[in-house]
């Protein structure tokens, strides 16, 4: 699994395809998950008392202080399994600028965008990425919102399958090719 990552990476540094999916949150089906699990949204001021009392450091200082910056725009959702930090995934309800391909999608008032999902690796395979989507809409349809995006790496078939099986649907497909500095970004 490991050179699989590495050699996505390498090609992703050349040329990465997209889809943008969409999700009206009243669709998503029912689910039940393992009762060990939980999601736990804190904002951007409650970070690092969630993270110390928890496992310790959890991202790089550079994704850490990117979700600080962002302030109100965004909630950070960490996965638990059995008090032990499995994983993140957050929200964003400002418009924001996929930065791999510089797709920027904007968003209406009862919009959001959810983005960054990861379960660190020995907490994978127990359906936790999914239930880190079913636990944000949640939150989302909690609070009225109408509407979620995601935009997934089109080889991300883990991804695809998860969101997928929630209700998203693609709504467009975007590539972008890297030469240097330069991106050319197109939809098709």
């Amino acid at each position: 699994m490991v050179w699989i990552n590495k050699i996505r990476n390498l090609k992703h540094r050349f040329k990465i395809s997209l889809g943008i999916y969409k999700l009206n949150i009243n669709d998503y089906p029912e689910q039940i998950y393992n009762s060990n699990f939980e999601s736990v949204c804190v904002s951007s001021e409650e970070y690092d008392g969630f993270v110390t009392t928890h496992r310790g450091t959890v991202v790089n200082i550079e994704k850490h202080n990117l979700f600080k910056n962002r302030k109100n725009s965004d909630r950070l959702f960490f996965l638990l399994v059995d008090n032990h930090i499995a994983g993140y995934s957050h929200i964003s309800f400002a418009e924001i600028n996929e930065p791999a391909s510089s797709y920027l999608q904007p968003l209406s008032p009862n919009e959001a965008y959810l983005f960054k999902d990861f379960v660190f690796e020995e907490f994978r395979g127990m359906s936790l990425h999914k239930f880190s989507i079913y636990k944000r809409l949640e939150y989302l349809k909690e609070r009225a919102f109408d509407i979620a995006y995601v935009t997934i790496y089109e080889d991300n078939k883990y991804s695809v399958k998860s969101y997928s099986s929630l209700g998203f649907k693609k709504i467009k497909k975007w590539s972008c090719v890297k030469v240097g500095k330069l991106k050319i970004t197109k939809e098709k």
